[in-house]
């Protein structure tokens, strides 16, 4: 069974439905301007008919309050002011200061120093020079010193195993696998 499907048929009632909807939201959108003009001029309407009267005294506690609020921030702005030129000024004051002082500092230091270096004995200063670059020399080598001693100690010990090995050998084949007695028997030892 072959079924016939005819395509303009369906485009023509898909252009007819759109039409429709096209249709429909021109409507709503009339409809909704039509509300919108008729609670404006309601709204606009009463507002021109409604009378607010407000008495002095909330007026006069409204500025008071408005003006209160501008007297404390300019009043905080100026003390912020005040207190940061007064800490630039202190600043200012004590670098200057300082610098007069660590200038006055700095010749009586030098003129001290100079005087205690003229007294140094130069034999005796010599002397202790020596004898603690001496000390910080041993001190250096002293590590290392222990470590060549801890080395030819463990090399001496494998030698001293080796002869020790090399004797006992000797000894075995000499006297054939018998210990004789250090009262008269023959004894070999190398080293």
């Amino acid at each position: 069974m072959r079924s016939n499907f005819n395509f303009e048929g369906f485009g023509i009632i898909g252009c007819l439905f759109g039409l429709a909807g096209l249709g429909f939201s021109i409507w709503q959108s009339m409809n909704m301007r039509d509300t919108t003009k008729k609670l404006d001029l309601t709204i606009d309407d009463v507002s021109s008919r409604t009378n607010v009267e407000v008495s002095d005294s909330i007026v006069e506690k409204a500025i008071e309050r408005a003006v209160n609020r501008q007297v404390n921030r300019a009043a905080d702005e100026a003390i912020d002011k005040v207190r940061n030129d007064i800490h630039d000024e202190i600043t200012k004051r004590v670098r200057k200061e300082v610098d007069t002082q660590y200038n006055r500092i700095a010749e009586e230091t030098s003129e001290r120093v100079s005087q205690q270096v003229a007294e140094i004995d130069e034999y005796s200063f010599r002397d202790r020079l020596q004898k603690k670059a001496e000390e910080l020399m041993l001190k250096r080598f002293e590590h290392d010193l222990d470590g060549l001693r801890t080395e030819y100690s463990r090399k001496l010990g494998s030698q001293v195993k080796t002869f020790t090995a090399i004797e006992d050998t000797l000894t075995n084949l000499v006297l054939g696998g018998k210990k004789q007695n250090d009262d008269g028997g023959i004894r070999l030892r190398l080293g």
